[in-house]
This record gives structure tokens, sequence and C-alpha cells, in this order.
């Protein structure tokens, strides 16, 4: 074999094995992907949670509008709320879209919690939806209702991991909205689910009160970002007409 040759095979090989570049999805809050590189990793499930008024269902409409302003298509499976009453948060905000662009990008769908088994299965109706109107994105909003619909803990454990696993076999990015179990400010904040042991992401949002000042105030930490730099601060969040905006 002459050297022409070895190098040729040198060079294949080098490309077989290279690492596919990773792909970023913004978030919808320039800050935010500053601090975890850029955006959430393609194809990730990342779980947020938080108390009453901390900014959840904010927090995920701004990652879907985002996905709209990109040209794409996106998704918001709602357990608790009704498609107008879904549609009239969305356009509650200033995120410059206008009313029929958000009506044509966006597919809301209202699940009973009845049916979540139907969501559990890889190819159900919802997969054939993602792949029929070539979703991106897609939030849960809340997936709490799996702790109310099935009491015991392993099972519910089970249906959890098969929920992220289908999620990324669907090839969307998303976000699961729960809500907080109890802990006190000196413990790391636990979902009610326990969703977060599955998922690529967990970002936890704070509404305490300062008790100097004598008055709410909001924040956010990154308890966990696969492909991001480790980040331990909590972050100070505002929310505005234009959505939610984060401080260092």
């Amino acid at each position: 074999m002459n050297k022409d040759s070895e190098v040729h095979k040198e060079v294949s090989v080098h490309k077989e094995m290279s690492v596919p570049k990773e792909v970023r999805i913004e978030t919808g809050i320039p800050y935010l992907n500053q601090l975890i590189g850029g955006g959430y990793l393609e194809k990730s499930v990342i779980a947020v949670s938080g108390g009453a008024g901390s900014g959840k269902t904010t927090f995920a409409m701004q990652f879907l509008m985002e996905g709209i302003k990109q040209d794409e298509n996106v998704m918001y499976i709602s357990f608790n709320l009704k498609k107008k009453e879904v549609f009239r948060q969305f356009t509650h905000f200033n995120f410059g879209l206008d009313v029929e662009t958000i009506k044509n990008r966006m597919v809301i769908i209202e699940y009973p919690p009845s049916e979540i088994q139907e969501l559990l299965k890889k190819d159900s109706a919802v997969r054939e939806m993602i792949k029929s109107t070539n979703i991106s994105r897609l939030v849960i909003d809340p997936i709490t209702s799996f702790v109310y619909l099935q009491p015991d803990e392993n099972q519910r454990r089970q249906d959890l991991y098969a929920l992220v696993d289908n999620l990324k076999y669907w090839g969307v990015t998303s976000l699961l909205i729960d809500n907080d179990s109890k802990f006190s400010l000196h413990e790391i904040p636990r979902t009610m689910t326990g969703v977060e042991g599955f998922t690529d992401g967990f970002i936890h949002l704070s509404y305490i009160l300062n008790i100097t000042k004598m008055q709410r105030m909001r924040g956010m930490v990154i308890l966990k970002m696969r492909g991001a730099p480790d980040d331990i601060d909590i972050h100070k969040v505002e929310i505005t007409n234009k959505g939610m905006k984060l401080f260092k």
C-alpha cells in the first residue's frame, strides 16, 4: 500500500470517529443562553419547577415564542387549562409576534389527565402530530398530574422515565413544568413528581420574601444542565410586559 492510500485511509477513519457538532436551542432569555453555553442542547428534556407566581408558565411561553421567531412550529400540552385560556396567556405579553403568526405556528392540546397513558406510548397520537406538523419545541404544563393519577411512587417513576424517553424519541426539545415539593431554603429544591432525576436539565424558579425590603423577589437557579458550565448562583428575575428578564 502506497503512502497516499495510507493517508486516505487515516482521514476516512478520522471522519468516522468525529463527534457530531452540538446544536443549541435558544431559550428566549438572552442571559440564560449565555449561562448555559448558547442554549439547551437540541432534543434535550428540561425540568422547570417553582411555587405559585414564580414565573413557570411565562418561562415556558418565552421558550416557545423564541421558536416561532425562528420559524419553528411549537406545541403546548396543557393538563389543566382550556385552549382559549392558554392562548390568552400567550397574547397577554408583547413577545413581538402578531396573533396570526402565533396561531399558525403553535399547536395547543388540552390533555385530560385521565389519558396520560396514551401520552406514554411511543407511537401515540401526539407523536403523529409532532411528525406531521414538524414540531421542534414542546412544553407540558404541568406534569404534576402524574402525582395524583399514579400514587404509587415506583410506577410513577417508570411512567416519568417513559415520558422523557418518548420525548427524546420524538426528536423535540422539551420543557416539563412541575410544582415544587416542600423544602426549606437550606435544601436543594425538588419537584413534586421527581422528574428531574431523568431529565437533561433542571431549572428552579423562586418567589421568596425579602424581609429587609418587605417585598417578594423572583430568582432563578440552574440546578443541573447537561453540556453547560457549572453555575451555582441564584440570578434575579423580573417579569415585564415583554416577558421574563434574567440579570447577573
